[in-house]
């Protein structure tokens, strides 16, 4: 028969002690292998640690990359609750019109807010509003006396003059 080459050497040996007379190419491959066995058990461990170093390592990553996401999903949660108590607080970011489900107004609903805008005077947003507060006037002394009052002057600058 001819010899056919095997498709899975690391099982090479498996092969060779089912055929008759191996035993003893067993044995001697055996021995070839104690003798080269402590240079390539190191060089095997060597191996065998650096991969597991680096599976360390990608441990650590993937774990750091988890831990990574986690703070930027609570950060992303905290912001998002902040923005909602923001719009509770302000009763005229809340619209009159907005959907129930908003959680916004469903919060204020909720919470006794008000769900309408709040009414706002048509001065609120003038220019000139409350001018005429700053001016000071002068203080009205009592004088005893008819000529020198001031109802006597007016009276002399209305009619006299």
């Amino acid at each position: 028969m001819p010899e056919v080459e095997n498709p899975f050497p690391e099982d090479a040996d498996d092969v060779e002690s089912a055929k008759p007379g191996a035993a003893a190419a067993a044995a001697a491959a055996a021995a070839a292998k104690d003798s080269d066995g402590e240079a390539s058990s190191s060089e095997s461990s060597d191996e065998e640690e650096a991969e597991l170093l680096r599976e360390l390592e990608k441990i650590k990553k993937e774990r750091a990359e988890r831990e990574a996401a986690a703070a930027r999903a609570l950060e992303q949660q905290k912001a998002a609750e902040q923005q909602e108590r923001m719009l509770r607080a302000n009763p005229l970011l809340l619209n009159p019109n907005s959907n129930p489900s908003d959680t916004a107004a469903a919060a204020a609903a909720a919470d006794g807010a008000a769900a309408k805008p709040l009414v706002r005077r048509w001065d609120d947003e003038v220019v000139f509003k409350n001018q005429a507060k700053n001016l000071t006037t002068p203080k009205k002394h009592f004088i005893n006396d008819p000529v020198r009052s001031e109802f006597h002057k007016k009276f002399l600058q209305r009619y006299v003059d």
